[in-house]
């Protein structure tokens, strides 16, 4: 048991099951493998028990620290929120999913990753990222009509976009950082992450597409490679410019200011009164649709957009359902987290750095909180950091 748990002989049963849940991570998202969505809560709950045990058999030290202790106080004040809660049961329901996301991500990075688990777990994120984009890919138009009919196939093309965020700062980690790779190993990596960045395209999602400028942008700022930084920069507003007219693009200015972005500008006004009214200590998690219902109705424009809706902004549906209080304790961990070994700037963190960056300027336009893909990010970070204090205990 020992041999096939420890963490410094080779790879791990715990990493390759870890390797399958990071698969279906990118799969659980698409209409007609949804049903899979049980099999990764499965694969969490199976790594959780598995971190566990590899961190009794190796007996670690284990030091919390003020990330650890914020994410523990944010699921706490998440279930405190229960109590007021308009909707009991949605609460209740979401709950076990907020406890399993941080508790999950709280015990990998107990556990940590030595170099070469992390270097599987980065290859096995952009395999199966690789494999989304190539489906999307391969379906064209099948799959924008599976889009054109979210509500009842329940893919959302700009959750597949936000997945594929950290496949793309692996790729260009894959591109541009020459160490130990061939010219025909950066290639492939040049020819699959063009295939990501199409396939982000494909979807269509606005929110996507700027999440995937802002990522690059941010990966060259990290790696101080601002000759890109210009160039990227003036290619975006480039591309603006040639599409800002085309009526047929959903990139178009005309497309963008008469749909107020996809009705969100609607929905975002009603969002922002039910935040007005829950900002402190928030409406009950899970509790946006039943606070945007009320408040919808007692207004022309929310009810003409519907009611029961999703808030399509991460910072205005946290807020409004666990308040200034709980998003400010789920932003203080991320930030302690990134703070703690902000001096060691190895490859890996700056693919983590520049992905989590992305994904939150996606979460502008969508509500991210419950994604996996984000708590990947989070995941693979404490993993890392937490090695670094493994280190310092043995030195």
């Amino acid at each position: 048991m020992q041999n096939l748990l420890n963490q410094d002989k080779g790879v791990s049963l715990y990493i390759w099951c870890l390797v399958v849940y990071i698969f279906f991570i990118h799969i659980e998202s698409i209409s007609v493998l949804e049903s899979f969505g049980t099999v990764a809560k499965l694969l969490a709950i199976g790594v959780a028990v598995l971190a566990a045990i590899s961190i009794m058999v190796n007996r670690q030290i284990i030091v919390v620290g003020k990330a650890e202790l914020l994410l523990v106080t944010f699921f706490l004040w998440c279930c405190a929120t229960v109590w007021w809660s308009v909707d009991e049961n949605a609460a209740m329901e979401r709950l076990l999913s907020v406890f399993m996301l941080v508790f999950f991500t709280i015990l990998a990075g107990f556990r940590g990753f030595n170099e070469r688990e992390i270097k599987v777990l980065i290859q096995a994120t952009y395999y199966s990222g690789s494999a989304l984009a190539l489906y999307i890919l391969t379906l064209g138009e099948a799959f924008h009509e599976q889009v054109n009919r979210i509500s009842l196939s329940g893919t959302d093309p700009n959750h597949l976009s936000g997945c594929l965020l950290l496949a793309v700062a692996i790729g260009l980690s894959g591109v541009f950082e020459n160490s130990g790779k061939s010219i025909a190993t950066r290639l492939v990596y040049f020819a699959t992450l063009g295939m990501i960045v199409g396939a982000i395209v494909m979807t269509g999602s606005r929110g996507g597409f700027l999440g995937l400028f802002i990522l690059v942008l941010a990966y060259f700022v990290f790696t101080q490679r601002y000759v890109w930084v210009i160039g990227l920069t003036v290619t975006f507003v480039c591309i603006l410019l040639l599409l800002w007219q085309d009526p047929t693009s959903r990139f178009s200015g005309e497309m963008a200011l008469n749909s107020g972005g996809a009705g969100r500008v609607d929905i975002w006004k009603v969002g922002l009164k039910v935040l007005e009214e829950n900002w402190f200590i928030g409406g009950g998690l899970a509790n946006f649709n039943e606070l945007y219902t009320l408040s919808a109705l007692q207004t022309s424009t929310g009810f003409a957009v519907g009611v029961h809706r999703a808030p399509h902004n991460t910072i205005i549906g946290m807020t409004s359902e666990v308040g200034i209080i709980g998003l400010a304790l789920f932003i203080g961990s991320i930030y302690c987290l990134i703070q703690r070994y902000s001096d060691f700037c190895d490859n890996e963190r700056i693919v983590l750095w520049s992905a989590l960056v992305g994904i939150a300027i996606s979460g502008m336009f969508l509500d991210m909180l419950y994604m996996k893909y984000l708590w990947l990010v989070l995941l693979l970070l404490y993993g890392i950091q937490r090695q670094e204090i493994l280190k310092a205990e043995t030195a």
